[in-house]
């Protein structure tokens, strides 16, 4: 009962902490709003929805998160710490509104964040992750070829992720978004793949939302 009772003073002392912290806008816990964004197209993200293939039966479901669990507001720098945990499913298209599962992959992992405010209209952001991601055949997968015998295995790598982004908000409006990433693998199975891969990307958003609230809100 002691051990109990101290236990439950620590949640409590922590939790008032916390609500100190968050209103004092320098250090908070547990949110979404995360300090990095990524750029849409970005390959290994966290997703919420459904992708058709046109040129097969198959389609994509995507079900993850990322969060932010702490951060930390320092005059014109963020910093944050958060875990990555989602799932991309292979599905097939069948009749009568069927979709058996060909294949899972899950990935988890943790996040450090780091965002900063060069300018008005201006901030780079980078993130560092390490995470596991791992591909798993499930019951709705069919084998193309019924006359050889073989073991599936597992395939699964481990991985570091540092990505930068700048993005510069020309008007209130628009903005514009550049990200370069370096993924560095450290472990796999099988062991055959390149250990070093990358991606650039480059991304514009205008957003409409002032022009449909003069045009709707009077």
């Amino acid at each position: 009962m002691k051990n109990y009772f101290t236990l439950l003073s620590i949640v409590i002392i922590f939790f008032l902490t916390g609500i100190n912290y968050a209103y004092s806008d320098s250090l908070y816990f547990f949110t979404s709003d995360r300090i990095f964004v990524p750029t849409e197209a970005s390959v290994t993200e966290a997703r919420v929805g459904v992708t058709k293939y046109t040129d097969s039966k198959y389609l994509e479901l995507d079900i993850g998160a990322t969060i932010d669990v702490i951060g930390l507001k320092k005059k014109k720098t963020d910093y944050s710490f958060g875990v990555d945990f989602f799932t991309y499913s292979n599905l097939r298209s069948e009749d009568n509104f069927k979709f058996p599962v060909d294949a899972i992959d899950y990935l988890f992992g943790v996040n450090f964040n780091m965002k900063k405010r060069i300018k008005s209209g201006y901030e780079i952001s980078s993130r560092f992750r390490i995470s596991h991601i791992s591909s798993h055949l499930q019951d709705g997968h069919i084998y193309e070829r019924t006359d050889t015998i073989f073991t599936p295995f597992v395939f699964s790598k481990e991985f570091f992720d540092l990505s930068v982004v700048n993005t510069f908000r020309p008007s209130h409006n628009t903005e514009l978004k550049s990200m370069f990433s370096m993924n560095y693998i450290f472990h796999a199975i099988p062991d055959e793949i390149s250990e070093f891969s990358g991606q650039i990307g480059l991304e514009g958003s205008y957003y409409f939302t002032k022009m449909l609230r003069n045009i709707f809100i009077k």
